[in-house]
């Protein structure tokens, strides 16, 4: 039987996993701070969709993410020269639905020059990784309700894992494997250049200001 989700079961689960992990604080790691933001930002991303509290909402849902992570990528071809050694990275990370780190921006950005270049701006290597990774654990959110899905912790957790292996806390054990299969990179806005640079909500606002 194949899987679905109405808009409201999914808001209330976010409401639910929200008030436990952000207003309770539990004391443990995985702390899943990423996926609650992003948990959060489906709660609000979906609220704002015209959908039928009847309806599966998944195929709607993921649509709706994938329509500005495909705009977002066809700006970056067209801005990267994939003649550059540092512009074919970029295409090349960008066709495995990998996150472009800032390492990657850096440099190409330090080569490029001439008329014919133009920079690979911030705020477009910041739209297409929070896309790009609201894509991802969108899906992982989807996968941890599949039947037979079992929660997996990873060797480094701590705190009660009676807290952290509640079933109610799958949703959340799907987006952070999602996360994980990207690489895990780290989020700051400094220049670890092994890091992203996330906002999802401005994102979001630059987005709607385009459509």
């Amino acid at each position: 039987m194949r899987l679905t989700l109405t808009k409201p079961q999914v808001l209330e689960i976010s409401s639910s996993l929200w008030k436990k992990w952000w207003d309770g604080k539990p004391k443990v790691y995985p702390s899943f701070t990423v996926e609650l933001q992003y948990l959060d930002f489906f709660f609000l991303f979906l609220n704002e969709l015209p959908i039928d509290p009847k309806v599966d909402m998944i195929p709607i849902m993921q649509k709706q993410l994938e329509l500005p992570l495909k705009k977002i990528s066809r700006q970056i071809i067209e801005v990267v020269d994939k003649q550059k050694p540092e512009g074919a990275a970029i295409i090349k990370e960008m066709k495995a639905d990998r996150l472009i780190l800032r390492r990657l921006w850096r440099n190409y950005n330090l080569q490029a020059s001439g008329k014919t270049d133009h920079p690979f701006s911030k705020e477009v290597w910041e739209d297409y990784n929070h896309w790009c990774l609201a894509l991802a654990l969108w899906a992982g959110f989807v996968q941890s309700f599949e039947k037979g899905y079992t929660i997996k912790m990873p060797a480094d957790t701590y705190g009660s894992k009676k807290v952290l292996q509640a079933e109610s806390n799958k949703p959340l054990w799907g987006m952070w494997w999602a996360f994980e299969a990207l690489g895990r990179a780290y989020i700051s806005s400094y220049k670890d250049y092994e890091s992203i640079s996330l906002y999802p909500y401005k994102s979001w606002v630059r987005y709607r200001k385009q459509v």
